[in-house]
């Protein structure tokens, strides 16, 4: 509207001023001017003459929403509490490498003035791992012009023994002498560490036997040693049950039982005294009825620490117990079974309390009877199955048996089950067979 009354105004200023086109005419300077009054009303219309428009009114301001406190956090949830540990079945067993000796062992020389035995173990390499393979055993005679014949016997789990025979100069520490088979045997000797290889994927670790030595303070000193760690260390493994008897001058006796069956006996070994502060090694191995042992027991010098390597996974060893509590508890730890029968399971000994300590003791068999179609004990005794072991504290062995019942064909069937196992420190191994007919579970035997 503005706009408009300013060009009005000015097209009557125009005319009063010039009164017509021909007063225009005479008077060129005052048509400038009206020119000039013309043009500025022009761009009053056109330009920023523009009537401003009031802005609008801002809307009336809303209150914002009460503001929503943040969720608060749940309540932390206490994680759930580790479950009573469970003693793992290998406790203590140490998993850092283990070795005859240290790495200086091969810094001093060999002495050749007398004759010497050496013991070792063999192990079969594969990138960074290795497995006992058998044993090996070296004699060196005292030398002779300058040399000393060398006889080493080597027996690999599964193979037949190879005997291979050499020298060595007096100022050389190596010997490499072949085999019948072709394979080259390399020895490596310290003062008192043997080392080397057998063909491509052997390689071997080995000590002096002391015990054997031509020097009177050696032999007395390292007779004294082997007799420190003289006693029966028991295992426990996936592979079976064993028992390593090490008696004077380190000579070991070992028996067992494999996972199959399979009966170890005759079985003989040498103990390995490492280097002072290192660990003592007890190499076995054995063959018979398409059945193999081949491991490695590892003992420290002072007898505090067991290992087993060549048994698997699972493995417990320890010397057998020098005493047990007074109250024992004998358990089945799986579920017996018998052909074409069901075994009465309320009748077996599980989780049976009896006496133990050095001689073990059981309450009297019960009488168990076919009545009304039903097994009864009918003397209700607390041993229905009859239950009876034998110890050996000697020896940390147990065997006995115990009776199962079952129906068959409407007639009462007994089984005859035999037990045996080992005490592994404080906790007994072993096994629960039915004679005929039925299968084996595990056993095992905890302090009340």
């Amino acid at each position: 509207m503005l706009a408009i009354a300013l060009s009005a105004l000015a097209a009557m200023a125009f005319w009063r001023t010039f009164g017509g086109l021909a007063t225009l005419r005479r008077d060129k300077g005052r048509m400038a001017l009206a020119a000039l009054c013309l043009l500025a009303c022009v761009a009053t219309i056109h330009g920023g003459g523009k009537s401003p428009v009031s802005p609008d009114k801002p809307d009336t301001p809303v209150t914002p929403d009460t503001p929503v406190e943040p969720d608060k956090p749940d309540t932390p949830v206490e994680p759930d509490k580790p479950d009573t540990p469970v003693e793992p079945d290998n406790p203590d067993m140490p998993s850092v490498p283990r070795s005859l000796y240290g790495e200086t062992a091969f810094a001093q020389v060999a002495d050749r003035s007398a004759a010497t035995v050496w013991d070792g173990v063999l192990w079969r390499k594969s990138g960074e791992t290795r497995s006992a393979a058998g044993t090996i055993q070296v004699k060196v005679a005292r030398e002779r012009r300058g040399k000393a014949k060398v006889t080493a016997t080597i027996a690999e789990t599964g193979r037949r023994k190879l005997k291979v025979a050499g020298r060595v100069a007096s100022f050389d520490n190596d010997a490499s002498l072949t085999a019948s088979d072709g394979r080259a045997l390399v020895l490596s000797f310290g003062r008192d560490a043997l080392g080397g290889s057998f063909g491509d994927d052997c390689e071997i670790e080995g000590m002096r036997n002391l015990a054997l030595s031509k020097d009177a303070s050696e032999k007395k000193a390292a007779t004294a040693d082997f007799d420190a760690l003289k006693g029966v260390v028991n295992v426990s493994s996936p592979r079976g049950l064993f028992s390593f008897n090490v008696k004077a001058r380190g000579k070991v006796a070992v028996s067992g039982v494999m996972a199959g069956g399979v009966k170890v006996g005759g079985c003989k070994a040498q103990l390995v005294m490492g280097e002072e502060g290192m660990w003592c090694a007890i190499p076995v191995s054995w063959a018979k009825k398409g059945e193999e042992l081949s491991c490695v027991v590892w003992m420290r010098r002072d007898g505090t620490e067991l290992a087993i390597e060549g048994l698997g996974d699972g493995c417990r060893a320890d010397w057998k117990p020098e005493s047990l509590p007074e109250r024992l508890v004998f358990s089945l730890k799986g579920e017996l079974e018998a052909a074409n029968a069901e075994i009465k399971t309320s009748l077996l000994p599980t989780s049976f309390v009896f006496g133990g300590g050095s001689r073990w003791s059981f309450d009297k068999a019960g009488r168990v009877k076919l009545v009304s179609g039903e097994i009864v004990d009918t003397a209700e005794s607390a041993n229905p199955s009859g239950l009876k072991l034998s110890y050996a504290a000697r020896t940390g062995a147990f065997k006995g048996s115990f009776k199962a019942y079952a129906l068959m064909g409407g007639k009462l069937k007994k089984y005859s089950v035999a037990v045996s196992g080992l005490m592994v420190g404080d906790k007994g191994f072993g096994a629960a067979a039915i004679k005929r007919g039925g299968n084996s579970v595990p056993v095992e035997i905890v302090a009340e």
